[in-house]
């Protein structure tokens, strides 16, 4: 880490957040170029200015700690990308449900869910006729979808995140195989999710969370095949937003079998899971 005055603490720059920061900016650049993106600097600003400044006021005055809201900045971009409303108002509503959350939602002084996958979640069970998370309307381009799959692999190796990952990938292909037999439909069809932004976000940004998912490789193996196998069920029942439901579920067993398990975050993230 790195002192700044005022004896303020920045993350050192081998943190793997910056590089899931520099993912999620490239992503919201790739997005905002796409037509189909429907967003406005009035919801950017929501979005970046209710995470890093609610961020900063609880890491400061209630935390009594004073380091750089660097997790704040990337609950920002993430509540920018998965919140889809024609209003203002949702951005600042998903924005402070994800800080509030990380802060105070805890069990053995770490956050039970993904920030952003708890505000996501609570608005659109709440406020599913002005809040949605719709992907998909980003529209997609395979080379941005290329770029954007090597820059999330990079993300999650440097996270030590890439056996949860690509086990999750693996096991929902194995779910996308079995609806298709199920409801005889076509395969390319029923995999259409795994193309588009949503997926993207899920598998390399939401379950890469270091303090809410396991660090092991063997349980990262286990919290994959049953994300991946809640997710399918759901969405063979028809359940809107089935992954982010699934990843709400796991976090909170998660949360209430880590301790026996001694299945702690990545050292470089101990001293900073308060922020």
């Amino acid at each position: 880490m790195i002192h700044l005055k005022g004896k303020y603490v920045m993350p050192h720059w081998k943190d793997p957040r910056w590089t899931l920061l520099a993912f999620l900016l490239t992503y919201a650049i790739l997005a905002i170029g796409s037509p189909t993106f429907t967003r406005t600097p009035a919801q950017f600003f929501a979005a970046v200015g209710t995470c890093i400044g609610l961020d900063f006021l609880l890491i400061t005055f209630y935390k009594r700690v004073k380091l750089v809201p660097l997790s704040g900045f990337i609950a920002a971009m993430g509540t920018f990308l998965l919140t889809d409303s024609p209003e203002v108002w949702p951005y600042f509503l998903v924005a402070a449900l994800s800080i509030l959350s990380k802060h105070f939602i805890v069990m053995n002084g770490k956050h039970v869910f993904n920030p952003n996958n708890f505000g996501v979640v609570v608005a659109v069970l709440f406020c599913s006729d002005q809040v949605m998370s719709e992907p998909g309307r980003w529209g997609g381009h395979a080379v941005s979808a290329a770029l954007i799959s090597m820059f999330g692999l990079f993300c999650v190796y440097r996270a030590k995140k890439l056996v949860l990952s690509l086990t999750y990938t693996s096991i929902f292909f194995l779910g996308v195989l079995l609806r298709a037999e199920i409801f005889n439909a076509n395969v390319m069809r029923v995999m259409a999710p795994m193309t588009g932004a949503g997926f993207h976000l899920f598998i390399f940004y939401m379950i890469s969370d270091p303090a809410t998912t396991p660090s092991n490789k063997k349980h990262q193996f286990i919290f994959a095949v049953l994300l991946a196998s809640l997710d399918t069920y759901m969405r063979y029942s028809q359940i809107k937003y089935a992954p982010f439901f699934s990843l709400f579920i796991l976090c909170a067993l998660y949360s209430a079998v880590r301790a026996p398990l001694k299945d702690a975050p990545a050292p470089m993230f101990e001293r900073q899971l308060a922020s």
